[in-house]
């Protein structure tokens, strides 16, 4: 099978550059995230992959097929296969969620219109909203609206899938439905998806591989792309670890399997040598109370199944967790220990 997406050498500039040499490949049922600082040119890499834009260079290659060469869009957008889902979901405000859903399926002939009637009543029952068929988009919820321009994206049966901050206008306790829909609506249809967010949980809860989109002084680049777990556990630059997640990057000399800290001895996922830094998520990191402690409680914060303590040490101020039935107070003092393995930062 070939691939859906092969973006090769990609780079675009209005005034300033705005990305710059991106090379990616989608691999087909893949869910692929491109997550990045607002501003660094994600909504503009989707709009380029669609057609809606013109970068200066590069290759794009959609299921084999060459749809934009260096400066020239060589297939319209209308015939590249691709669904694009906007922030603002963009349905038609004057029709009913049928007649969105169905709007760009062909109904010339009379086997036409059976076809696409047919296609609309699948992806009702596929998104559960077949008694609300009839009803404008004015009269749905968020929730129900994101569900909507989902189906009327995979309406046509596109090889790819694009989604430009899916979840940013819904409330924040419908989207893990939301998510689980998705989940299952691109299962059943077999296509591949591209969703940029700024939004950590989104990429990491969604995603195959996250793309790590980061501005440049000549646009931005793709620094990394990998599975959430090892852009989470295993970033390749400072800003990628702070970008993935809470983390504090503390100053360590390392000497093969272990590193000195100003919070003592710490084991290291990789042997390495030299001076550099460590990245220390607060599930790797325990406080320990004691009178005669070097780190003080600045602050206690309850999170449901553990409390957040951001504690003041010889290293500097980073977070740890704790998940005692009665947590520090502000101001106890104790001792903060790297109690798993950590990633080295040259």
């Amino acid at each position: 099978m070939s691939e859906p997406l092969i973006i090769k050498n990609l780079s675009c500039e209005y005034q300033q550059p705005v990305f710059n040499q991106i090379d990616l490949t989608v691999h087909p049922g893949e869910f692929m995230a491109i997550f990045g600082p607002s501003g660094c040119g994600k909504s503009t890499l989707l709009r380029a992959i669609v057609g809606l834009i013109t970068p200066q260079n590069g290759e794009i290659k959609i299921a084999g097929q060459t749809v934009f060469c260096d400066g020239r869009n060589i297939i319209p957008v209308e015939k590249r296969r691709v669904g694009l889902v906007f922030q603002d979901y963009a349905l038609f405000p004057f029709q009913n969620v049928a007649e969105n859903i169905g709007f760009g399926l062909p109904q010339k002939t009379r086997s036409e219109k059976l076809a696409k009637n047919e296609r609309v009543a699948e992806l009702l029952t596929l998104i559960n909203m077949t008694h609300l068929a009839h009803r404008l988009p004015s009269q749905l919820s968020g929730g129900q609206q994101q569900r909507v321009a989902l189906a009327r994206a995979l309406a046509p049966r596109p090889k790819l899938l694009l989604l430009d901050e899916p979840f940013a206008n819904v409330d924040i306790t419908l989207r893990q439905p939301l998510i689980s829909a998705l989940q299952q609506l691109v299962k059943h249809e077999q296509v591949s998806v591209i969703f940029v967010t700024h939004d950590r949980n989104e990429a990491f809860a969604l995603a195959h591989r996250v793309a790590i989109l980061m501005p440049g002084l000549n646009g931005s680049q793709i620094v990394q792309c990998a599975s959430p777990e090892i852009v989470y556990q295993q970033p390749v630059q400072r800003e990628v670890a702070l970008l993935a997640g809470a983390a504090f990057l503390l100053p360590a000399d390392a000497h093969g399997e272990t590193a000195e800290t100003p919070l003592g001895t710490a084991a290291l996922q990789n042997p390495h040598t030299g001076k550099g830094e460590i990245v220390v998520r607060p599930e790797m990191a325990s406080f320990v109370p004691d009178a005669k402690g070097n780190a003080t409680i600045i602050s206690c914060t309850f999170q449901g199944c553990h409390y957040h303590l951001l504690c003041d040490t010889p290293g500097g101020q980073l977070y740890t967790e704790t998940r005692s039935k009665t947590p520090p107070q502000i101001g106890d003092r104790g001792f903060v220990h790297i109690i798993e393995p950590c990633w080295y930062l040259a």
